[in-house]
């Protein structure tokens, strides 16, 4: 207890002993008493090379150091190696760092080189609490956790990250047991492992937040495999992960909750994200899934008895043989499950649901490609900002999901109970000119919510249309605040005019020398056919002309013409 060790600093011969880089001055703990470790090329030989066979068992151990000792005790600033906890009972765990009941806080450490016959190659935490911020696992080994193993315990992760790990078993990056993480602004590159290529739980409820996963592989869950076990994921993003089941996340008897993740380039032969079996639970809201692969389910696979909800979520160009974003079959087709999805985008792949087993799939104001019956339910392109592709070269091109002006899935979905779309931007957000829904709330399809943040002026010419004229334009002018620039605005996108959601065949920034007065200008121009067709019997009309700024939100203005005949 109360121990503070600070590696880093300069040292003897130096100018300024006292100078402090980790970076610089590399200070390490090592586990080769002999000096004479020969580098591997794959973490699972550092178990079997004969040169480390003399290394100690545990290079760091913490024992009883309390929880609120635990602030006071600090590891700050080391490198880590060598540890091969190759014996029996504590000797075959935590080859980098050994935590018993201890809950020390841990700085700026890099732990590689590690190895554990059972758990924790890189650290085992037993019934601890340590604090770990900004420290680097890569390339440990053990059977269970090849970065960390943690049983009855509930470490705090910040800023960490696990690249290259190997389990032969579970976990290549993380094993929890018992045990519900925390974990904040973490990275997860490469780790491997037969269960759960970066994280396997039992009997857990770990909580990444903010984290990245990419290119973690496993037989099942290439990322997580959920046993008995359920996990938080917020504002995480997954890509290139790969497994045979479960690309991501294989859940057995287990739950998986995402909120505001982004999964894209994942791949298996089932479950391209997410593979859900044995009466698991999944819940998915605000994601964007695009260029997920399978042989069935592009996005997720679904058996025995599993019960899967998605809310406000956008599912693009995933592709499977069998569905592209849901397949649900169950063993012999005795097991069906329960699909929910409201207020999503199943889009660009077509056969977007292969229902094989006779689950009871609800889908409701959602559009799918290829149409499902459904309550508010419409199958037309979406129309978004720039939809991913695969290009020439095989390389994913990631798309930006959010909705344009013109698209039919603004103000069309419904009130499903959440208020907040990825970005924190509210639901529902009454975009200007649209009503998709009737007297519905004005819930958007899919991830985004299209918000519009600011009213300008605008002007139509001629304010009164005469059906027997020989124009057939309307020409707009709409004037924004001074604060605004000419630099904002995204002329790129072409303006669009309700009723009748007409894109501006034509539109101009105009200087400073060519208008009156503060702020900015911009004139576009409009077909009047589509006017006319979208409100045939009125006489007087309110029009809405909306553009877009480089942010992404929008802006607007309203005018009202009037609708008359020669006659007249």
């Amino acid at each position: 207890n109360g121990v503070v060790m600070k590696g880093g600093y300069a040292g003897f011969g130096e100018p300024d002993p006292d100078a402090r880089d980790i970076d610089m001055y590399k200070t390490v703990l090592s586990g080769d008493l002999n000096g004479d470790d020969v580098e591997v090329n794959d973490p699972c030989d550092l178990r079997t090379e004969a040169s480390r066979a003399d290394n100690c068992y545990n290079v760091v151990t913490a024992i009883e150091i309390g929880y609120y000792g635990g602030p006071n005790t600090i590891l700050d600033g080391f490198a880590i190696s060598g540890g091969n906890a190759n014996a029996v009972e504590n000797h075959r765990t935590g080859g980098g760092m050994y935590n018993l009941y201890s809950s020390p806080t841990v700085l700026n450490c890099t732990f590689t080189g590690n190895s554990a016959l059972g758990d924790g190659g890189g650290i085992y935490n037993d019934g601890s609490w340590p604090y770990l911020i900004n420290c680097t696992f890569s390339r440990n080994y053990s059977n269970w956790g090849g970065g960390m193993a943690n049983g009855d315990s509930r470490p705090t992760l910040m800023d960490c990250s696990f690249i290259g790990n190997v389990s032969s078993y579970k976990g290549g990056a993380m094993a929890n047991y018992d045990s519900s993480p925390p974990m904040n602004n973490c990275t997860f590159i490469d780790n491997r492992a037969l269960l759960g290529g970066a994280i396997y739980s039992g009997d857990c409820f770990p909580k990444p937040a903010n984290c990245t996963f990419t290119g973690n592989s496993a037989l099942k869950g290439g990322v997580i495999y959920n046993n008995d076990s359920s996990i938080l994921l917020t504002v995480c993003t997954f890509s290139g992960n790969w497994a045979t089941t479960g690309g991501v996340i294989y859940d057995d008897e287990g739950g998986s909750t995402l909120f505001n993740c982004v999964l894209n380039t994942n791949t298996a032969v089932a479950g391209g994200v997410i593979y859900s079996g044995d009466e698991s639970s999944v819940r998915l809201t605000n994601c964007v899934l695009s260029g997920n692969m399978a042989e069935s389910g592009g996005v997720m696979y679904i058996c025995d008895e599993s019960n899967v909800k998605l809310i406000g979520c956008t599912l693009a160009a995933n592709s499977a043989d069998n569905g592209n974003v849901l397949a649900c079959d169950s063993y012999e087709h005795q097991y069906p499950n329960v699909v929910e999805v409201s207020n999503s985008i199943f889009w660009d792949g077509g056969s977007e649901i292969w229902n094989n087993d006779g689950s009871t799939i609800t889908v409701t104001y959602s559009d799918v490609q290829g149409g499902w019956a459904g309550e508010g339910n419409i199958n037309a392109d979406p129309l978004f900002v720039e939809p991913g592709y695969w290009d020439t070269s095989d390389i994913w091109i990631e798309g930006d999901y959010r909705l344009r002006a013109i698209s039919p899935c603004i103000d069309a979905g419904a009130d499903a109970g959440i208020y907040e779309d990825i970005k924190g931007n509210v639901r529902p957000f009454d975009f200007p000119g649209i009503d998709n829904n009737g007297e519905l709330p004005d819930f958007d399809m899919g991830a985004y919510e299209a918000v519009a943040t600011m009213q300008g002026e605008l002007l139509i010419q001629p304010n009164k249309v005469n059906l027997n004229a020989r124009s057939k334009k309307i020409f707009a002018v709409i004037r924004l605040p001074e604060l605004v620039v000419g630099d904002d605005i995204d002329m790129s996108e072409p303006f669009v005019l309700y009723p009748g959601r007409i894109e501006a065949s034509e539109q101009k920034l105009l200087l400073s020398d060519e208008t009156e007065g503060d702020g900015v200008r911009i004139r576009a121009v409009f077909d009047r056919a589509g006017l006319l067709a979208a409100m045939p019997d009125q006489d007087n009309i309110e029009v809405t002309v909306i553009g877009r700024f480089l942010s992404g939100e929008y802006f607007y203005g309203t005018d009202n013409i009037r609708i008359v005949s020669a006659s007249r």
